[in-house]
């Protein structure tokens, strides 16, 4: 039994090192005789190379065996139509993504580090702090987007402009190699983690499946599936616990025993809950059988008056990349450059042939809701015309508006609010990657707007709560949810125009002026007060 941050470290360690690597350029590795043993010494660039290289790699491409699986999901006669689109959406996405131009993303995401560093391995510096440097480099020189908010007081926060800081956690184990492991971590899985503490009963009633498939039923699709989920039940911590969980939805626990000790898998229940995940019909977002694509779940040692659970999920854009360095040089994960091989007619044809009614937005609101009034909950949808967009703080400064007694910006009754943040603008392109982010974050919002004649019309991703829903069926507007995890390929194919109309102070969260030309979409929220995502569904 191997002891540490994680009850088994040897599994970290070998999902972190079974990836085809390729070597780095350059000479930054000498070896040291001491007392009789052998040490590695690491030039401190190099960390900082690989960083930057890995944080870049990540976040225009993808690992072959992911796409494989999209392309499962296409040839799955199981699959529900939706299903298919989604994952066609996703692999013509992958293909403008390795361009390297426009991020796989929108949300560029927070980077966290996992390493085991070899305690015959020198590096004579502070590793976290390289390791941040080369993420930051590799921030500064892409078209990304900085989403990270550092405190100037209590309740005050501003853009850290750089999308820095980096979380590195890192362990010493015994060896002379550094495994290393990259998660670009987006906000819309994040907060999908969760942390229960409860009680022996849980286990000792045979309630556990049902308590663990009732936590990623009421995550929904609101973080981007087809998802991959960690379980972790017990830890001596609640720290370990979510780490756990975290590291398991990643695939890097996977070698794991598949039987009872102080950590396991257990494939048996795993593969139930994915069964469950199936039959829910929630699908890969807009109803059918991918909610998820896999399922981990670990159990481990706990202190006899605490059980933990965790839950980790990883979204349809899982940007994570290994990498490793040995006395043979500095080695990064080989990820796929050629997606496009992965598609076919078929899943060309599902974007090709997206049957849907065409919507003109740049009627006047009434005129927009009008071609609505008909569309029940579930109807795909092709917008065309303007929208703006406005997020989290875009939001609470129109609700400080309203209570001061002051009317909304024109614009902001005008147009339908798109839930979202693009990325940097690339030279050339109208925009940069761009796509929907949760909409239940807004939801408090709703009454207040819709009150002030805004919001009748908006697109995001994911359900929404009771309060907002019963605000738009009583207004009579609409919520149309869009595809999470395609920001590229939108801003390629979907996007024809952009511009900072308000708040530029803001960053990504500014308020945008977009054109759109034939974006898909679907009905979620009808003006009948139909719920797409209120029911179990298959389509």
């Amino acid at each position: 039994m191997t002891t540490g941050y994680l009850p088994a470290l040897s599994a970290l360690k070998k999902g972190l090192s079974k990836a085809r690597c390729v070597k780095l350029g350059g000479d930054f590795i000498s070896a040291i005789k001491a007392g009789g043993r052998t040490f590695i010494k690491i030039n401190p660039r190099a960390l900082e190379l690989l960083s930057e290289e890995a944080v870049r790699s990540a976040s225009f491409l993808f690992p072959a065996h992911y796409l494989q699986s999209l392309r499962g999901i296409i040839s799955d006669k199981a699959a529900s139509r939706n299903d298919k689109f989604t994952a066609a959406l996703l692999l013509e996405n992958a293909a403008v993504s390795a361009k390297k131009l426009l991020p796989l993303c929108q949300d560029t995401g927070t980077v966290l580090i996992y390493a085991l560093k070899g305690e015959r391995v020198l590096t004579g510096c502070d590793d976290a702090l390289y390791f941040a440097r080369g993420a930051r480099a590799a921030f500064l020189t892409g078209n990304f987007r900085n989403s990270q908010l550092v405190p100037k007081g209590l309740c005050a926060e501003d853009n850290s402009g750089v999308n820095l800081p980096v979380q590195a956690d890192i362990a010493a184990v015994p060896g002379a190699e550094y495994n290393i492991g990259f998660i670009l971590k987006g906000g819309g899985s994040a907060n999908r983690t969760e942390l229960h503490a409860k009680s022996a009963e849980l286990l000792l009633s045979g309630g556990l499946e049902d308590f663990l498939f009732s936590r990623l039923h009421a995550a929904g699709v609101s973080a981007c599936p087809p998802y991959r989920v960690g379980f972790a039940i017990g830890g001596t911590s609640p720290e370990l616990c979510v780490k756990t969980a975290a590291l398991a939805a990643a695939g890097w626990l996977d070698s794991l025993p598949q039987k009872p000790g102080a950590a396991y898998r257990d494939a048996a229940l795993e593969r139930r809950l994915l069964l469950r995940a199936q039959k829910s019909g929630f699908g890969a977002q807009f109803g059918g059988k991918y909610l998820a694509d896999s399922v981990r779940a670990v159990r481990m040692s706990r202190h006899a008056a605490s059980l933990f659970v965790a839950m980790a999920v990883s979204c349809c854009a899982p940007r994570k990349i290994s990498a490793k360095i040995n006395s043979r040089g500095v080695w990064l994960e080989q990820l796929e450059e050629n997606p496009a091989r992965f598609a076919s007619k078929t899943s060309r044809a599902e974007l090709d042939n997206f049957s849907a009614t065409h919507i003109d937005l740049s009627r006047p609101m009434s005129g927009i809701l009008q071609q609505f009034s008909g569309l029940k909950a579930g109807t795909r949808v092709l917008l065309s015309g303007p929208v703006v967009t406005a997020r989290d703080i875009a939001h609470a400064r129109f609700l400080k508006l309203l209570k001061s007694g002051k009317p909304l910006p024109d614009y902001f009754k005008r147009h339908p609010i798109w839930y979202a943040g693009p990325c940097k603008t690339p030279e050339g392109l109208p925009s940069g990657s761009c796509g929907p982010t949760t909409s239940s974050r807004m939801d408090g919002y709703m009454p207040q707007l819709l009150k002030a004649g805004a919001g009748f019309v908006t697109l995001g991703k994911g359900a929404r709560g009771a309060q907002a829903t019963e605000a738009i069926a009583k207004a009579g507007g609409v919520y149309l949810a869009a595809a999470g995890g395609a920001a590229a390929v939108c801003a390629e194919r979907f996007i024809t125009r952009a511009e900072i109309i308000d708040f530029p102070e803001l960053g990504m969260e500014a308020v945008r002026r977009l054109e759109l030309k034939n974006f898909p979409a679907f009905v979620a929220i009808d003006s009948k007060g139909g719920d797409f995502y209120g029911k179990a569904f298959i389509v």
